[in-house]
């Protein structure tokens, strides 16, 4: 059999895919995201693999007629309890989640018995005749329906989590290399970009149906899922998460009325480990470590914290680093030590970090401010 180059890039996806799921699977991987990760890389593959039959001509054979397919219903919630577990780190897999599988059981299930239905007969007139009488073309309809609800449902509650881990971290660490959330921040426009596609491809199937648009569009779907294994299978197996404890559910924070004695006895203490303590000289000082040097509950104090500065943790404990910096860079002897060295030691975790941070805050780099000084 001669493979189109369309076809070659497919079976090099599933190729990639399957490798990568075997390989977590055989390593036996305690991370439950690199296990979510890997029953996305085998339903992209099943995915891959129904618009393989189509397009190397095997649906028009009688053994892959009707073969079962309902693998659209599966991309979404694999994605979402995979934000979920690169997000919380307790995050367990309950009974209840077998819910947001539902519809891919029954319309899988459906699918089955109308291929069960059609194996009767080898001829493949006989074989559409009996799915029609079955309703296959309204209920695979209906499917594509639910598919394009679906995708744009866990698609919102997919962005409104990551902005609420992004909230949530700016004020409860200090840390701004968070590679967990640096991943997340890739991912979601990975997987925008896909779920649009795929709306644009169920949509084609409606109004370009039979027609070059409807295959450039799948051809484009399909190609892009290919690349999408290809770089979730290396860079998700190779991210090394680096997780927190977090609530539950992340939540907008209740605030405390201001000007109360306990409001103002928490700020003075706050103050008082930054100012004289120095707590930010700590490169790893989050909320809770905070919290439990001043022993205040570390919601009250990230209240405090965004209610009287109004500013995020991070950003207080940055603002105090730069400040750190700049009274360095102001010395006699200055010179005689590294941008990064000062950086590192007032508290900050990275080269890149520092200089993004400074010049936000500054408007000009670190060298340029030192400069100027010295001019």
């Amino acid at each position: 059999m001669n493979f189109s180059l369309f076809e070659v890039i497919l079976l090099i996806g599933i190729a990639q895919g399957f490798f990568i799921s075997a390989l977590i699977w055989v390593k036996k991987s305690t991370e439950k995201s690199k296990l979510f990760l890997s029953a996305i890389l085998v339903v992209f593959n099943l995915l891959v693999c129904k618009i393989f039959l189509y397009s190397s001509g095997l649906w028009e054979t009688p053994f892959f007629r009707f073969f079962p397919s309902s693998f659209e219903l599966l991309i979404q919630p694999f994605i979402w309890f995979y934000i979920n577990a690169l997000i919380f780190k307790n995050f367990n897999f309950l009974k209840k989640h077998y819910l947001h599988f539902l519809p891919f059981i029954i319309f899988f299930t459906y699918c089955v018995v109308v291929y069960m239905a059609t194996k009767k007969t080898a001829i493949l007139p006989e074989k559409d005749f009996i799915a029609n009488n079955l309703y296959f073309a309204k209920v695979k309809g209906l499917e594509d329906i639910l598919s394009v609800i679906s995708s744009l449902t866990y698609l919102f509650f997919g962005a409104k989590l990551v902005i609420g881990y992004q909230k949530w971290l700016k004020n409860n660490t200090s840390n701004t290399d968070f590679q967990t959330y640096r991943w997340l921040k890739v991912l979601m426009p990975v997987f925008f970009v896909l779920i649009f596609i795929l709306i644009l491809m169920i949509g084609s199937n409606y109004f370009f149906y039979a027609t070059n648009v409807e295959n450039i569009i799948n051809q484009i779907f399909f190609i892009y899922l290919a690349f999408v294994i290809y770089f979730l299978g290396f860079k998700g197996y190779n991210l090394q998460t680096l997780q927190i404890d977090l609530p539950v559910q992340i939540e907008d924070e209740i605030a405390i009325p201001r000007q109360t004695e306990e409001f103002e006895n928490i700020k003075a203490k706050i103050l008082y480990e930054f100012e004289q303590k120095k707590a930010y000289l700590d490169p790893d000082l989050n909320i809770q470590k905070l919290a439990e040097i001043i022993k205040i509950n570390q919601n009250l104090v990230s209240q405090v914290i965004n209610q009287s500065f109004n500013k995020s943790f991070r950003t207080l404990v940055n603002d105090y680093r730069i400040a750190e910096v700049k009274s360095k860079l102001q010395q006699p002897n200055a010179r005689k030590f590294t941008l990064v060295g000062i950086a590192l030691d007032a508290g900050f975790n990275s080269e890149a970090s520092f200089y993004r941070i400074f010049k936000t805050a500054e408007g000009v780099s670190p060298k340029v401010y030192l400069d100027r000084l010295v001019s």
